[in-house]
């Protein structure tokens, strides 16, 4: 299902809502830690006696500071559910004191992060602060304003230990720069120059040992319509050598590129000024092949996609028509990138565009990005957080977090730092 918008009005008010089941307002915390995540095998629940699983559950609360040493017994009564349900409220899971599927990940993924980078807001605009969060909920922000420019639309990944935050457009326009950080906080210039033309909206990923930037539009001249169909590499975020001049795909930006059984994909984006349903892959970054001429999701671009149980998840996005702007809150998957099955034609997310998408233990996790407001159905920015353990029903686990509504934004998922 699509959400048909005839036209973009951005919300600039402050809005309040009333909060749901399952909602909770996300805690801000200057030092958040990690802790060892924990794989509970079972359901758990009052009255289970002397069971290792119950004891491994009292262990994970005493390390989170919810139980003490001597209440690890290996009984679930009073304390343990208690305990529980304190958990509970502060992950925003209903407080019933039964350790189900949502709860049981909550413990499993607590040694991930997640960080939030730049991005376009409400009321500053262009940012180029940093957040992090290890399940969606608590939000840490590691800087307000980082070393590069604040900026939008730029290619953002995890690299050799590194962030880093390449390209994209700060006010004055696109540019071609580099930077990393081993934090989050501190970051180094690694190239105010780079050999290719200034440019954004393209991807940039690892593979086999380098980044990649592929495509994208530019501030100069690449293609037909100022939009590139290179594609260059680097083995360490420095140095950058052209592996290709003109791919097959043809100038592409606001696509997605995903890394997937051994190959670099591309899905949709737009060709000069349509969207394009069709998917490619390339074993090298060079040779490509043409897996699918027109997948059965709609021509799309501003979307997102992710690898997740060993699948592609193909989420959102917006495309325009003869009938204005149109908004995606759809989700499709595929085990090999040609055939894709329909997960859900209406996510409880809405239709959405420039958002985050990433993996954080074994749920989804979707974030910000430009959707449908809930009651005049004109457009937003936004700043909540959504769960999905198999992409066709999610919950909001956070209606606002701490970090200013925004899109155009860099989502990198990072583990055990």
């Amino acid at each position: 299902m699509k959400s048909r918008l005839v036209f973009c009005a951005f919300f600039l008010g402050l809005s309040i809502f009333t909060a749901k089941l399952h909602t909770a307002e996300a805690v801000f915390t200057d030092n958040e830690g990690f802790f060892t995540p924990v794989i509970i095998t079972k359901n758990l629940y009052f009255g289970m006696r002397n069971d290792s699983e119950v004891v491994k559950l009292q262990q994970a609360l005493m390390e989170r500071g919810y139980m003490s040493a001597d209440q690890i017994t290996g009984n679930f009564f009073a304390t343990t559910q208690g305990a529980v349900k304190s958990f509970q409220v502060n992950h925003s899971i209903p407080a019933t004191g039964y350790v189900g599927p949502l709860t049981r990940s909550e413990f499993a993924l607590t040694g991930e992060k997640i960080y939030l980078i730049g991005g376009l807001g409400n009321y500053s605009g262009r940012s180029n602060d940093v957040w992090s969060t290890p399940d969606g909920v608590i939000w840490t922000r590691e800087t307000l304003h980082a070393k590069w420019d604040r900026r939008v639309q730029f290619g953002s990944a995890f690299f050799n230990n590194k962030f880093f935050v390449v390209g994209g457009t700060p006010e004055e326009g696109d540019v071609n720069d580099a930077f990393s950080s081993r934090d989050g906080v501190t970051w180094l210039l690694e190239n105010n120059n780079l050999p290719w033309c200034n440019r954004a909206d393209f991807s940039l990923i690892k593979f086999n040992g380098s980044l990649y930037a592929i495509g994208g539009a530019g501030g100069c001249t690449l293609g037909k319509n100022k939009a590139g169909s290179d594609v260059w590499s680097s083995v360490d975020g420095k140095t950058w050598n052209q592996v290709l001049t003109d791919a097959p795909w043809g100038p592409r930006h606001l696509h997605a590129a995903v890394v997937f059984n051994e190959k670099i994909w591309i899905l949709g984006g737009e060709l000069v000024n349509d969207s394009v349903n069709d998917v490619w892959s390339s074993p090298d970054g060079i040779k490509w092949t043409r897996e699918v001429e027109s997948a059965p999701w709609e021509p799309r671009s501003r979307h997102s996609v992710v690898v997740f149980k060993d699948q592609i998840f193909l989420v959102g996005g917006s495309t325009s028509n003869e009938n204005g702007y149109e908004l995606f809150d759809d989700v499709w998957s595929s085990t090999d990138g040609r055939k894709w099955k329909k997960v859900t034609d209406s996510g409880e997310f809405g239709g959405r565009e420039w958002f985050g998408l990433s993996t954080l233990g074994d749920r989804l996790i979707l974030t910000g990005g430009v959707g449908e407001n809930e009651s005049n159905h004109d457009t937003e920015r936004k700043n909540d957080v959504w769960s999905s353990v198999d992409g066709k029903t999610w919950v909001q686990i956070t209606r606002h977090a701490p970090w200013e509504a925004r899109e155009s934004f860099g989502l990198v998922r990072i583990v055990n730092p």
